[in-house]
Formats: C-alpha cells, structure tokens, sequence
C-alpha cells in the first residue's frame, strides 16, 4: 500500500490542476494573459509552444 500512495497524491494533484485550469475564471485570465505576451512581447509560435509544455510540466510537478 506504501507504493501506492505517492502515486495516488500525483494522480489527485493532476486531476485537481485540470480542474483548476478548466475553471473559466482562471482559462479567461490565462488567455488574456497570454495575449497580452504574445503583443508585447511578440513571442513566436515556438517560444509559445515551449512555455506551455513547460507550464504543463511545472503543472504536473507542483
């Protein structure tokens, strides 16, 4: 039962940041938030894509 439980809080830590990322609240403010980099900033798609998998990641990590 002790190898499980790890799992387990990694699988429950996932599915409530899912959640938390669906929430419209926190999805509208991501966006606006990601426009405004994509303005001032003038990232390129490539940039983009790598600051999301590593969102993703520190996502999944945290």
């Amino acid at each position: 039962m002790r190898t499980n439980r790890p799992r387990l809080k990694i699988v429950y830590k996932v599915v409530h940041w899912v959640y938390m990322s669906i929430d419209d609240l926190i999805v509208k403010r991501f966006t606006r938030m990601w426009d405004l980099m994509v303005k001032h900033y003038k990232i390129t798609f490539t940039v983009q894509a790598l600051i999301f998998i590593s969102l993703l990641v520190w996502g999944l990590i945290e």
